[in-house]
């Protein structure tokens, strides 16, 4: 799958000459994807993983990583093997463990 490009809209990078930034969009997707809970997208309301609900729940690796792993390949993505696990201290983190 070719990599897919969006324009960034950031006040950071617009300059004296207006330029805007064109960068690939892949990895924002994804994060977008992972953090949207389903509803938030007009045109797709069941996109979404909604992440914040599992943040407190222990051993939900499973439902977490089958989770992220349908909506990304709903989004076209190839995602067979996301790997979710939280350390010590309770921070969840997700691999998407997606190829192109």
């Amino acid at each position: 799958m070719d990599p897919r490009y969006d324009i960034r809209l950031s006040k950071d990078y617009i300059n004296a000459n207006n330029d805007i930034e064109w960068f690939a969009s892949d990895i924002q997707h994804m994060e977008d994807i992972i953090t949207s809970t389903p509803g938030s997208y007009k045109e797709n309301p069941s996109m979404g993983v909604g992440i914040k609900n599992f943040l407190n729940s222990s051993g939900a690796e499973d439902d977490v990583a089958r989770k992220v792993m349908l909506e990304l390949k709903s989004d076209m993505y190839q995602c067979n093997n996301p790997i979710v696990s939280y350390d010590q201290s309770g921070l969840l983190t997700i691999d998407p463990n997606v190829t192109t």
